[in-house]
């Protein structure tokens, strides 16, 4: 797998087949080299990956018919599959090879891959839910950056709190100082 713990959790993504899910929903592409849509896809899912903290492997059918892995970062490392062999192979033989830990997730939308990898014990996913969890915290992330923008402390996006003087007879409805003050003055 890649340069991770082993055990640790992890995702394993098929990557054509989860880019060809990405770009589908990437509105207005434009006609671009699959390269540059490559590096694009892998920029996103280098944030995702670190927003996440979760490490991914890449696996990609040969370039230019020669095998290369490369660290992108510390949480997605990118395999490029041997001359002859697929990047489902590749997948095939990490799986069988390796160890997954429990939260190992292997994504595809390719059906018998599915089975392969389910029947040697590993969780799969389509790549189209996968494409869902990217885009929904590709949104969670630029919320969170244009909060920090406007100087709004992590963590207090959506926090509700009630009014002072709601639920009496609890303290859950008071702010937080009031809360401390009435456990000292017991």
């Amino acid at each position: 797998m890649s340069s991770g713990a082993a055990g640790s959790a992890q995702l394993i993504l098929d990557g054509y087949n989860v880019l060809h899910a990405w770009s589908s929903r990437v509105a207005a592409a434009p006609p671009v080299p699959v390269g540059e849509w490559r590096e694009q896809f892998l920029l996103v899912l280098e944030n995702y990956a670190a927003f996440v903290d979760r490490e991914i492997t890449v696996v990609f059918d040969a370039r230019k018919g020669k095998a290369d892995t490369q660290a992108l970062s510390s949480h997605v490392t990118v395999i490029f599959a041997p001359p002859r062999y697929s990047a489902d192979q590749v997948i095939e033989r990490m799986v069988r090879e390796t160890v997954p830990g429990p939260g190992t997730v292997v994504v595809t939308s390719d059906k018998m891959e599915r089975l392969l990898v389910m029947g040697a014990g590993v969780a799969t996913m389509s790549a189209q839910l996968f494409v869902e969890e990217l885009l929904v915290a590709q949104q969670e992330l630029s919320g969170f950056t244009a909060q920090n923008k406007a100087g709004v402390p992590p963590g207090r996006k959506g926090v509700q709190t009630r009014k002072h003087g709601q639920g009496r007879g609890s303290s859950q409805g008071r702010p937080a100082a009031a809360r401390r003050r009435q456990v000292r003055s017991r």
